[in-house]
C-alpha cells in the first residue's frame, strides 16, 4: 500500500465544495458514484477483515492448545507463523476508507 498523498494547498478562507463555486453537476454526480463504490467497498473489505480475523482467531487457539513440546516443535513454529501473519493480514485490513467518503463529501457539499 502507497502512503497517502501530499495535502492539497488551498487559498486561506477557501472551503472546497461550496455549491457552484467549481464544481459542474456532472462531476458531483461522478463523485457521488465513487461514494456509493467506496461504501461497497468498505462493506466487502469489513467482510474480509471479520473472516481473516476469525481464521487467525482459529489458529491462534489451535496454537495455545498444543502442548509446550509440539509449540516448539517445526509443526508448533509453524502455526504460530501462521497465526501472526493472518493477524497481521487482519490489522492491515483495517482501512479508514470513511475518511476518504468523507473528504469527498465536503467536495461536493
Amino acid at each position: 500500500m502507497t502512503g497517502a498523498p501530499p495535502p492539497v494547498m488551498r487559498q486561506a478562507g477557501h472551503k472546497p465544495g461550496r455549491k457552484g463555486e467549481h464544481m459542474n453537476t456532472a462531476r458531483r454526480k461522478t463523485i457521488r458514484g465513487i461514494i456509493k463504490k467506496l461504501e461497497a467497498i468498505k462493506a466487502d473489505i469489513e467482510e474480509a477483515k471479520e473472516a481473516v480475523d476469525d481464521v487467525a482467531a482459529e489458529e491462534r487457539e489451535a496454537f495455545d492448545n498444543m502442548p509446550e513440546g509440539a509449540q516448539g516443535s517445526d509443526r508448533g513454529q509453524q502455526m504460530e507463523e501462521y497465526a501472526d501473519a493472518l493477524e497481521t493480514a487482519a490489522y492491515d485490513l483495517d482501512i479508514d476508507i470513511d475518511s476518504i467518503i468523507e473528504a469527498l463529501e465536503e467536495v461536493i457539499g
